[in-house]
């Protein structure tokens, strides 16, 4: 079951710096598909289901090349693809659950392998054709310690 996205109020804080408020709410296929849950001060997850419960600020350095290759037409972004929603950057609930992730990784049960395969399933769900290297990038820098798994 997906519900709705609410995670429009995603705010541009600074380069390379976001956030999310308290009450945002998406669906993410990639964690379903997983089994992850997790109830937590700053999140829940429940078959798919994830609620911040806090103010969520992360950076992405993805998100802000955003602008950059829908300029430069290396992906084919825009308001025809069925992803698009005008002001978010499409690769944000793929940056997002592996925020999420990283920073509750000590109270979610799951394992550093399965973090970035959510994050590349997340990108294959918006198309992004270079997912490959990115999850390659994301496996340089996301933390090999403190995994419940």
């Amino acid at each position: 079951m997906q519900s709705h996205s609410d995670i429009s109020n995603l705010k541009a804080k600074s380069t390379l710096r976001y956030e999310l408020a308290a009450g945002a709410r998406f669906f993410s296929a990639a964690l379903a598909q997983l089994g992850v849950s997790a109830d937590t001060p700053a999140v829940l997850v429940c078959h798919g289901e994830v609620t911040i419960r806090s103010k969520f600020t992360w950076r992405s350095v993805l998100m802000s090349l955003h602008g950059v290759f829908v300029f430069l037409g290396w992906q084919n972004f825009g308001r025809s693809a069925l992803y698009f929603s005008y002001g978010l950057p499409w690769p944000s609930k793929a940056c997002l659950v592996l925020a999420l992730v990283i920073r509750e990784r000590r109270r979610i049960e799951i394992s550093r392998k399965q973090a970035l395969c959510a994050y590349a399933a997340e990108l294959d769900a918006v198309n992004f054709s270079p997912v490959r290297l990115w999850r390659w990038l994301a496996w340089l820098t996301v933390p090999r310690s403190g995994w419940q798994k």
